[in-house]
């Protein structure tokens, strides 16, 4: 799995305690669980299991009621609970990041037909459903934390640690501690002491999962990759050994694109196929309303664009072939919208990251205003790069996942009646 937009949402999560009472739309439960078929486990021999679960499956000993509950179970070997804290906490940020709260459940029973599955054993719950009150902190300074120094000696590692240092934990006690290198951390956990070991043994492994999993992002955030390894090394005096976090620069800078081009089904596949193109996702941006959903975005009151992200290599793809690909798709002097989709989240838009990317954007509109391709002027504006919001699921990959009705829209929106009469055999130059 490769989502970088967990790394903005890590800074701004919050464990929520109070739910509205509707359930979620059968869609986003659809979307949740094709995520969770799909999570990275920390120990690929660990067998598990995910399940969602409505109320009357779970036992509280905490006033914590939601529409929604996971459960989680494993085999139980070697480091379960980090891979349990591991895979469950992908599913904590994805929900954070697509507007739902969500909190873990340390004194969350299942009920005794739900107690095992498939002689997998439960390990932990979590709590989720839409949030009833402020979903995200407003800044990290609302975060109630352990300094750095608390719970690392690693000298060079503060950006990749102050990820883990925000990571939830059993009462907030964030039990990890890093020694070693910014190359070779040792992961250890502070034992409890005796009146707190019956109660926090347990969930504090699950919490190491958790914080190791913050550091995984961290990581893919800088453009390292990181192996997890159980060599058994001495913990520093005090705590228990972990793992170990052997972290390698990928000697790879990717780079971001956004772009604006009307209905984001049809903006996927023309940079999908470019060699050098990592990933594209469909989204939302540009807007006003926080956590948009794509009912909001199309009502045309967020204010927001629908958008593909294009995470690229710039050693294979040069923006300014991105660029070429972008104009080959749109109708750049429509300021209304595209095609047969009407409205302000369908309008044309350049989103620039940095500046060199901002120059290049605007000399290549200026080329092609100049170039006398279209009946008019070029309206399209290359404004900065906002936030970014993931689309649902069931956007992503539209092309490959629903073939038939994907054709079907592209036939009649015009859009390739537009660039058959303004392209023409020009269009395939770049795909060559």
């Amino acid at each position: 799995m490769n989502n970088p937009d967990f790394y903005n949402t890590i800074f701004r999560r919050k464990s929520i305690r109070k739910y509205r009472k509707e359930p979620l739309e059968s869609s986003k439960l659809v979307d949740l669980q094709n995520f969770m078929e799909r999570l990275m486990p920390l120990y690929e021999d660990i067998k598990t299991e995910i399940a969602i679960l409505s109320e009357k499956d779970i036992k509280l000993l905490l006033p914590i009621r939601s529409p929604h509950y996971i459960a989680i179970y494993s085999e139980k070997k070697n480091g379960y609970l980090q891979n349990a804290g591991f895979m469950l906490q992908q599913v904590d940020l994805y929900l954070s990041a697509n507007g739902i709260g969500a909190c873990w459940l340390g004194l969350g029973l299942p009920q005794k037909e739900s107690a095992s599955r498939n002689g997998l054993e439960f390990v932990i719950a979590m709590a989720f459903g839409y949030a009833d009150g402020p979903l995200h902190r407003q800044s990290a300074a609302e975060f109630k934390r352990k300094q750095l120094s608390e719970i690392s000696s690693v000298n060079g590692a503060e950006e990749l640690l102050e990820a883990v240092r925000l990571a939830p934990s059993a009462s907030n006690t964030q039990p990890w501690y890093f020694s070693g290198s910014k190359d070779c951390m040792i992961i250890s956990r502070r034992l409890p002491n005796i009146l707190n070991k019956a109660l926090y043994s347990k969930f504090n492994r699950i919490d190491i999962g958790i914080a190791m999993y913050h550091l995984w992002i961290a990581a893919l955030h800088q453009g390292k990759a990181i192996e997890f390894t159980r060599d058994n090394y001495t913990a520093p005096k005090g705590n228990e050994y972990m793992a170990t976090a052997y972290i390698k620069s990928t000697d790879k800078k990717l780079e971001t694109a956004i772009f604006a081009g009307g209905c984001f089904w049809c903006m996927v596949s023309p940079f999908d196929v470019l060699e050098g193109v990592i990933e594209v996702k469909s989204g939302y941006s540009g807007g006003h309303k926080e956590n948009p959903t794509y009912k909001d975005v199309k009502s045309q009151t967020s204010g927001h664009y629908e958008v593909v992200k294009i995470v690229y290599d710039p050693e294979i793809i040069s923006y300014e072939k991105l660029l070429q690909a972008y104009w080959r798709q749109v109708d750049p002097t429509d300021d209304g919208g595209q095609f047969q989709d009407r409205g302000e989240s369908y309008r044309t838009a350049i989103f620039y990251t940095t500046e060199e990317q901002r120059q290049i954007a605007e000399a290549s509109r200026k080329a092609m205003d100049e170039s006398g391709r279209f009946p008019g002027p070029i309206v399209t504006p290359i404004i900065p790069a906002a936030v970014f919001y993931e689309a649902e699921e069931y956007h992503q990959d539209f092309y490959k996942k629903s073939p038939k009705e994907y054709k079907e829209d592209r036939r009649i929106s015009g859009r390739d009646e537009f660039i058959k009469k303004y392209w023409g055999d020009e269009y395939y130059d770049i795909y060559k």
